[in-house]
């Protein structure tokens, strides 16, 4: 997770209850809101066709430890500052096929990765919005009823 990454309790208890059987856990796609003077939300579904279609995006990976040991507890190349999720996603596909997606549910939010005018963020909310990245426009009352907390940003 990144450090404005958020994650549903039922997202957390399906990675926990598949960790045993499953070396590595995602999903397909999240949700992404920026706060400004308003809150707007969209829905990303992930990579979409070609190379990386079949890769769980970064936010809400987890990797079991036996894996991590295998990779020294260094799941990232030190040497990248970009391609960090594709380099994760190769590395572990070397050291194990038991992979899990967990399904999305279009009426809750289990992935929300926030960004806001407050500070720059590599990603940018931009790119969604205004359709650079294919992405959904979404009902904030998504956000009421699931990450209610975000309203406190304004």
């Amino acid at each position: 997770m990144g450090s404005s990454d958020w994650a549903s309790n039922d997202y957390i208890l399906n990675v926990k209850e598949s960790i045993q059987d499953f070396s590595f856990i995602g999903m397909f796609g999240c949700h992404f809101a920026d706060v400004a003077d308003e809150v707007r939300l969209v829905h990303w579904p992930g990579y979409g066709k070609g190379q990386r279609q079949y890769e769980p995006i970064g936010i809400g990976r987890a990797i079991r430890s036996d894996i991590m040991d295998k990779m020294n507890w260094m799941p990232f190349d030190s040497r990248l500052s970009s391609g960090l999720d594709w380099s994760m996603y190769l590395k572990i596909l070397r050291l194990t096929d038991e992979i899990a997606i967990i399904k999305e549910d279009e009426t809750n939010i289990r992935l929300l990765s926030i960004s806001t005018n407050k500070w720059s963020n590599k990603h940018k909310f931009s790119d969604h919005w205004n359709g650079a990245l294919k992405s959904t426009h979404m009902n904030n009352e998504l956000l009421k009823n699931n990450f209610s907390e975000i309203f406190s940003l304004l």
